[in-house]
């Protein structure tokens, strides 16, 4: 997928189809980044008759950005497309929440009803695993991920050392321009040393956030059940690039097999 240059802090991604029309935004939706947005996204006409919009890596939506996404709603909706919320995090939809256009209330209606991860007793198991894995790397970062099997996607309910713009970026994640993606796809352990220097990171719009914390390095393990199903995700992060030894691989790999082995007890 290829991100487009940033504007004023803010990136798009386009995805044709005959079907549908994907569009993801990342970074901060303030009055600056909208007004160069919106003169950048295509316009209805030359959409899909689905048009599907990804909010999921919107660090910062101020009221501005509610504009958009009503406007991008009603130019749909008057050239005869169909505009599909796929995903906002938390803070986005908070946002939404203020605005008393009609619309507003059901975009998030729609939305977050997707994006409800009940509380599972494997939580405290993988937040357990985290304060482990940081004794073990000295990492002074890192979260822990449950997997959503309704929908696949990873979704952040333990951390420590992150700001907002951070949890925000990652609340959800469901691709594979992260670490924590990969692993939870491939079903592998993902070591990152130098991530500026990374394939995985290069021209994506996570690597604009994790420069800003900064992270320089990441290790991310997947926690597996005993069918290998993806209970969840522990990553480590470094301010700096940095060497994940082979003794910290090993203890990390046994953790996390510890780790999947309690929670297929609590229920997995």
């Amino acid at each position: 997928m290829s991100w487009s240059e940033p504007a004023h802090h803010a990136r798009f991604s386009i995805t044709m189809s005959t079907e549908r029309t994907l569009i993801r935004i990342a970074g901060e939706l303030d009055s600056l980044s909208v007004a160069a947005l919106i003169h950048r996204l295509p316009g209805p006409e030359e959409c899909a008759a689905q048009v599907v919009l990804d909010l999921s890596r919107v660090t910062f939506c101020g009221l501005a950005g509610v504009d958009l996404l009503l406007e991008l709603y009603y130019r749909a909706t008057d050239a005869s497309r169909q505009l599909v919320l796929q995903a906002a995090n938390s803070s986005v939809l908070r946002t939404v929440r203020l605005s008393r256009d009609p619309m507003a209330a059901q975009i998030v209606r729609s939305c977050a009803a997707g994006h409800r991860l009940s509380h599972h007793p494997d939580h405290a198991v993988l937040v357990a695993a985290l304060a482990l894995a940081l004794r073990i790397t000295e990492a002074p970062l890192g979260n822990a991920q449950a997997c959503d099997h309704g929908n696949g996607t990873l979704r952040i309910v333990g951390q420590r050392g992150f700001a907002r713009p951070f949890l925000s970026f990652f609340e959800t994640v469901s691709d594979r321009e992260s670490a924590c993606g990969v692993a939870a796809q491939d079903r592998s352990p993902v070591y990152v040393e130098e991530i500026s220097n990374s394939p995985l990171f290069a021209g994506t719009a996570a690597a604009d956030v994790l420069h800003e914390v900064p992270v320089g390095a990441v290790a991310s393990l997947p926690v597996l059940g005993p069918t290998s199903t993806v209970i969840g995700v522990i990553s480590l992060h470094h301010s700096g690039p940095s060497h994940w030894p082979y003794e910290q691989r090993r203890m990390l790999a046994s953790l996390a097999r510890s780790a999947g082995r309690l929670c297929s007890r609590s229920g997995a």
